[in-house]
């Protein structure tokens, strides 16, 4: 037996991998429909296309994966982080020592080289798997056996005429060439800038709400990084204007290149592994009337617009959890419940809206505050997300303070979900699904993966606890919840997204010029239903809106899909 497969062996490898004219020492193994190059040391990847074209190219000299560890420091305010690090130690990619054909996959072991800085490393192995479960798509796996591996990095060669689109909801440009874009979730920011100077509530102009470590090259393919780990994309960033480098915060990556004939054609791949938002009820394509006030003042400005003439599908009144007045303006409560001197019948109230052909939907987040029950109730059943030290994580939200559900404890989850099943049966059929970028980076939830991966992962529970929660309420579908936080498997559990918290400005920083460019990321990452403020939300460093400004807002606003004051 041992000679026949001593026989057999180099027969098999040899159908799989032939030589290419012109590709040098690389041999070629067809995945699927594609064709990979490796080279063998030292150890590198280029793909091509069925049709001929190159995906990830190779150049002499570039080092293609490296594996390192560091040690980060993590500063935190108003839901915006920033990130220092120091390196340790850094190792390259060596020297195939096996290649593994196996059920049209190719496994890979690669040596580790020494460390690129001063100072020792251990040693390892890299593991490199090459499939293709579905039509044009490429997965590559890579998985680091170093003890105390925390980055793990590619870089491919990138012509100077190629432009990189999309990374989920950017503000502040369309095109990504020659920056660096972090892919972490956070609060944008109230203005934002990427000078030295910065107020504790100010962001970059890579903050964002929903991002995704996905872009869609003008060469013609997509590069998804499936990973809820932070990482960072240079992109022809300076001095090394001829290269992408992307570095994942873990040992492991998943990348999967997507190719296709058409910028829709690699969106249909794209959407058909990350997921598509389900088919929404016809009014939630209507008119939505924001309003706070309680009861006389939804009913006075709801009259106002219908004897105008206006269309008005659905009421939007986030206050009915209640409110207060403080140095910021007119401030919710966070909790889960109706408040009982603004809204002493909302039941009632909702019952009238819908006799008269109107959709009422409130308010919701997975903060409580400490002055309401439900704060000592999740304390107590150990419900909510705990700091380093093992307290309660209980950030200042604005003015006051509030802690977050650990949405990684199904008995949590179970819990804030009777609150949202509740709502519904109210008659409520909707909300806004506010938040879900605040997780810690060090902090402890009941998950074993910790609050540094499960972060970017917290908006996708968030939005799955919504869908579920509504559907068993229900199972027709006759609901409707937009959220404003994301990350790649959002789109199968969202209804729509919103834009966040613009200035009421024309600042093409943070005002009315930022919701072009996140649209338009958003539905060039595969999410396509996008809505915005009309009039912009924040006017703590800006004018309050005048006319000529929220005319503006709604016409741009009455092209999105959904027009919400």
């Amino acid at each position: 037996m041992r000679s026949i497969l001593r026989l057999v062996l180099p027969l098999l490898l040899a159908t799989l991998v032939r030589a290419a004219p012109g590709a040098g020492p690389a041999r070629w193994v067809e995945v699927g429909q594609f064709q990979v190059g490796i080279r063998s040391d030292p150890f590198s990847l280029e793909v091509r296309s069925g049709s001929g074209k190159t995906l990830i190219g190779h150049r002499d000299g570039l080092t293609f994966c490296r594996v390192g560890q560091a040690r980060e420091t993590v500063r935190t305010a108003f839901g915006l982080f920033a990130f220092d690090e120091e390196r340790i130690w850094s190792l390259s990619a060596g020297t195939v020592t096996a290649t593994t054909p196996v059920d049209g996959a190719v496994s890979l072991s690669v040596t580790l080289g020494g460390p690129s800085r001063a100072g020792s490393a251990p040693e390892g192995q890299l593991s490199v798997k090459l499939s293709s479960g579905s039509a044009g798509v490429l997965t590559i796996s890579l998985e680091a056996g170093v003890t105390g591996a925390n980055r793990l990095s590619i870089a491919f060669p990138s012509p100077p005429d190629e432009s990189f689109l999309g990374f989920g909801e950017q503000y502040n440009r369309v095109k990504s060439d020659g920056r660096r874009v972090p892919i972490w979730v956070s609060e944008q920011g109230i203005g934002r800038s990427d000078g030295p100077i910065h107020l504790p509530f100010s962001g970059t102009t890579s903050d964002t709400y929903f991002p995704m470590p996905w872009y869609l090259s003008t060469r013609g393919y997509g590069f998804l990084l499936d990973s809820f780990a932070r990482s960072v994309f240079d992109l022809r960033l300076q001095p090394r204007t001829d290269r992408v480098t992307v570095e994942v915060w873990d040992r492991r990556a998943t990348i999967r290149l997507v190719d296709g004939d058409s910028p829709a054609r690699i969106l249909e791949r794209l959407t058909a592994h990350v997921g598509r938002p389900r088919q929404l009820p016809d009014w939630a394509f209507g008119t939505w009337l924001g309003v706070q006030g309680g009861p006389a003042r939804l009913k006075q400005m709801l009259a106002a617009v219908r004897d105008a003439g206006g269309p008005v599908a659905a009421v939007w009144a986030q206050d009915w959890v209640g409110c207060r007045t403080n140095p910021l303006g007119y401030d919710l409560k966070y909790h889960w419940l109706e408040d009982p001197t603004l809204y002493p019948d909302l039941a009632g109230l909702i019952a009238d809206l819908h006799r008269q052909g109107i959709r009422f939907l409130g308010y919701f987040n997975t903060f409580v505050e400490p002055l309401f029950p439900e704060y000592a109730e999740g304390e107590a059943k150990g419900h909510l997300v705990r700091d380093a030290a093992g307290k309660v994580y209980a950030p200042r939200i604005s003015t006051h303070p509030a802690a977050l559900v650990d949405l990684s404890s199904e008995p949590a989850r179970e819990w804030l979900g009777s609150f949202l099943k509740r709502a519904l049966r109210m008659g409520m059929d909707g909300w806004m699904a506010d938040f879900g970028e605040w997780v810690p980076f060090s902090g402890r939830i009941a998950s074993p993966e910790g609050t540094a991966l499960f972060h970017n992962r917290y908006p996708v529970e968030w939005a799955r606890l919504n869908r579920e929660s509504g559907l068993a309420e229900r199972p027709d579908g006759d609901f409707v919840i937009f959220a404003r936080s994301g990350f790649v498997g959002s789109a199968r559990w969202l209804d729509m997204v919103w834009g966040g918290d613009q200035n009421t400005s024309w600042g093409d920083d943070d005002g009315l010029p930022t919701v072009v460019p996140a649209g338009l990321s958003l539905g060039l990452s595969g999410i396509g239903i996008f809505h915005f403020d009309a009039g912009g939300y924040t006017s703590l460093i800006s004018l309050p809106r005048g006319a000529e400004l929220f005319m503006r807002w709604v016409e741009a606003a009455a092209l999105s899909p959904v027009l919400r004051t």
